[in-house]
C-alpha cells in the first residue's frame, strides 16, 4: 500500500462536485477533498468551471489522516509550484503528472461515482452520538475489541454470514457494473418496477427509495411498486387491477424461491406479465435476484430465461441493502449505486478504530446494550421526516431478527413524531418505564416552507410569521427531548447525521448494521440466525397440506 506524505504530488479521479469543493478519489481506497479556496489564487465563482466528474487531476496533499485514509487537496498550490519551476526552467515533469488546469478537460472519463455530502471535519465519524443519560463505557473496551476482532476476522459465531463486513471495502466492481447497466436499462425502457419479495428482500430497498425520493418524488426514476410481502388478498387485488393498464416489469427476490408471500405472488404477477405481453415479453420484463447456483427460483430462471442478478452466499437478507438485492431497484429508482456504496465505504474507514472513544456504532452499541442490562425491554427508533417510516422497518427487522433469541433482546419498535406524539406521545411520557428512544436526528435541512402572515390571526400563529417549519419542527424535537428524559424519565439515545441522500444512506445503514453486529454479540447470541422464524412456517405449511 503507497504510504502518502504532506506536500506530495497526487494523480486524483473526482468523484464528486458540491458548492463548497470537489472530492477525490486516491489510490489504495483514500478520499480526499479540494476545498473551494485551495482550486485557484482567483475568485471560483462555481466549482464546475474547474472540474467534472470523471476528470483526472494532479493535486498537493496538504493534510493527511493515516488511520482514516483522508487527505485534504490542494490544486492552487502545485498549480503555483509549477509556475514557479516554468520560470526556472528547473522543472522537470515525470511521466505520470497529469496536465495543468487548462488542458483539464482532455482528461475527463465517465463515472458514475458522486459524493453529496462534505467530508467531515474533525469528528472521528460523520455520525455523532449523545445520550441523555450519562454512561461510562469504558468497561466495555476489552469486550468491544475482542468481539471486534472476531467479526473482522470472520471467527464469531455465524461467521459464515459476516460477508457484509468488508463488503463496502471488497465488492466486485463488474457485478455493480452489471446491476447499474441493467437497470438503467429497465429504467428508460418500462415505467413501473414491481418490487416482489419480503422482509430483507425488499425493506431495505424500500427504504432507501422513500428516504432518499421522498414519498410524492418528482424525479425521473421509475414508479416502485411493492408486491409479495403479504398474504392480503385485498392488497393483492389492488395492485394486480392498478397494473393491468400500466407498463411494468418485475424484479422478484428470493433466495430460494420458495418463500411463500413471494412465490405465490410472483405466479400472479407472470400470469398478468404473459397475459399482457405474451411469453417471450413476459421473459424480458423479469429479473430474478437469486442463488448463483441452487434453488426453485434460480431453475424457473434458467427454464423460462430471465434475467438473474446474484444473492451473495454470506450476506444475509436484513444485511443486503447494498448488495445486488437492494441495488437493483434503488437504481431503477434513479438512485445513485456508486454513490451509496461510496456512503458505506466511508463509515467502514470511520470505524477501522474500534476504540469507544471514537467508533459511534459502537457507543450506540454499548448503550443501548447498558440500558438493556438495566432493565429497559425495548427501544423506539424515532424519526421526524414521515419518508424515513420505512428505514424504521428495515431497523426493526435488522435488530429484531437479529437479538431476539434465546429469551434475549429489546423489542424493536418505532415511531414517526411528532405524528405519533398525538397517539404514544401520553405512553411515553408518564406510562410504563420499559422503553428509551433512539432519535434519528437529521441536522441539514433540503426543503423548506415559510410560514406567512394572516390578516386575521384566528390561529393565533402570526407569531411565527417568517419563520420556517423546520425551525418549527427543531423546537419540537428539542421540548419533546426535554419532556420525555427530563420529567418523564426516559433515557434517550440522539443519533445526529447530516442529511439524507445516497452517500448518508449507504453511511447510515452500514452504521447500523455494525452496531447490529456487535449489540447482538455483546448479548451473547448468533446474529446472522432465525430459528424463530421457522416455526411460523412450519406451522402454516402443515395447515395449508404443504409437504415440504
Amino acid at each position: 500500500m503507497h504510504k502518502y506524505q504532506v506536500g506530495e504530488e497526487v494523480k486524483v479521479k473526482i468523484i464528486g462536485v458540491q458548492p463548497y469543493g470537489a472530492f477525490a478519489q486516491l489510490d489504495d481506497g483514500y478520499v480526499g477533498l479540494i476545498h473551494i479556496s485551495e482550486i485557484s489564487d482567483k475568485f471560483v465563482r462555481s466549482i464546475e468551471d474547474y472540474f467534472k466528474v470523471g476528470d483526472y487531476v494532479n493535486t498537493e496533499i496538504i493534510e493527511l489522516d493515516e488511520a482514516k485514509h483522508q487527505v485534504k487537496l490542494s490544486l492552487k498550490r502545485l498549480t503555483n509550484n509549477h509556475r514557479r519551476f516554468a520560470k526556472t526552467q528547473t522543472y522537470k515533469r515525470r511521466p505520470y503528472h497529469c496536465k495543468r488546469l487548462s488542458d483539464f478537460p482532455l482528461l475527463m472519463a465517465n463515472t458514475e461515482m458522486n459524493i453529496q455530502t462534505e467530508m467531515n471535519k474533525g469528528a472521528t465519524t460523520m455520525i455523532k452520538i449523545e445520550t441523555t443519560n450519562k454512561m461510562d463505557l469504558t468497561s466495555y473496551q476489552d469486550q468491544v475489541t475482542s468481539i471486534d476482532n472476531g467479526m473482522k476476522n470472520k471467527t464469531s459465531e455465524g461467521s459464515d454470514y459476516l460477508g457484509w463486513y468488508e463488503y463496502p471495502n471488497t465488492f466486485n466492481e463488474k457485478e455493480i457494473a452489471n446491476v447499474i447497466s441493467l437497470a438503467e436499462s429497465f429504467r428508460s425502457t418500462y415505467k413501473i418496477l414491481v418490487v416482489c419479495g419480503i422482509g430483507g428482500s425488499y425493506l431495505g430497498a424500500r427504504a432507501a427509495i422513500e428516504a432518499i425520493r421522498g414519498l410524492y418524488p418528482q424525479d425521473q426514476g421509475m414508479e416502485i411498486v411493492y408486491l409479495g410481502q403479504t398474504f392480503s388478498s385485498n392488497y393483492t387485488y389492488q395492485v394486480l387491477k392498478y397494473l393491468e393498464d400500466k407498463d411494468f416489469a418485475v424484479n422478484v427476490i428470493s433466495k430460494s424461491g420458495t418463500t411463500t408471500e413471494t412465490a405465490l405472488a410472483f405466479r400472479l404477477l407472470r400470469e398478468l406479465l404473459v397475459k399482457k405481453y405474451g411469453k417471450e415479453g413476459a421473459r424480458d420484463r423479469i429479473v430474478a435476484t437469486t442463488d448463483k447456483d441452487k434453488g426453485a427460483l434460480k431453475d424457473l430462471a434458467r427454464l423460462e430465461g430471465y434475467q438473474t442478478l446474484v444473492v451473495p452466499n454470506d450476506i444475509g437478507g436484513r444485511y443486503s441493502v447494498l448488495t445486488p438485492v437492494g441495488l437493483f431497484p434503488i437504481v431503477c429508482a434513479g438512485i445513485d449505486a456508486h454513490q451509496m456504496l461510496l456512503g458505506a465505504k466511508r463509515c467502514y474507514l470511520d470505524l477501522v478504530d474500534p476504540s469507544l472513544k471514537s467508533n459511534a456504532a459502537y457507543q450506540y452499541a454499548v448503550y443501548r446494550h447498558m440500558l438493556y442490562e438495566q432493565g429497559y425491554k425495548a427501544e423506539m427508533l424515532v424519526s421526524y421526516e414521515p419518508n424515513m417510516a420505512m428505514f424504521n422497518e428495515w431497523w426493526k427487522q435488522l435488530f429484531g431478527e437479529s437479538e431476539g433469541k434465546e429469551g434475549k433482546g429489546l423489542l424493536p419498535t418505532s415511531a414517526i413524531f411528532s405524528t405519533d406524539l398525538h397517539s404514544l406521545g401520553q405512553f411515553i411520557q408518564d406510562g410504563s418505564k420499559i422503553l428509551f428512544e433512539t432519535i434519528l436526528k437529521q441536522n441539514k435541512v433540503v426543503n423548506d416552507v415559510t410560514i406567512n402572515k394572516e390578516n386575521v390571526n384566528l390561529d393565533e400563529l402570526n407569531c411565527l410569521a417568517g419563520k420556517t417549519l423546520s425551525f418549527v419542527q427543531d423546537k419540537a424535537l428539542n421540548g419533546t427531548l426535554q419532556a420525555h428524559s427530563v420529567e418523564g424519565k426516559v433515557p434517550n439515545i440522539i443519533v445526529n447525521y447530516d442529511t439524507m441522500d445516497a452517500f448518508n444512506f449507504g453511511y447510515l445503514v452500514y452504521f447500523f448494521m455494525r452496531s447490529c453486529g456487535m449489540s447482538a454479540y455483546l448479548n451473547g447470541v448468533n446474529p446472522f440466525n432465525q430459528p424463530g422464524v421457522e416455526i411460523y412456517k412450519k406451522n402454516m405449511f402443515k395447515l395449508l397440506g404443504k409437504t415440504k
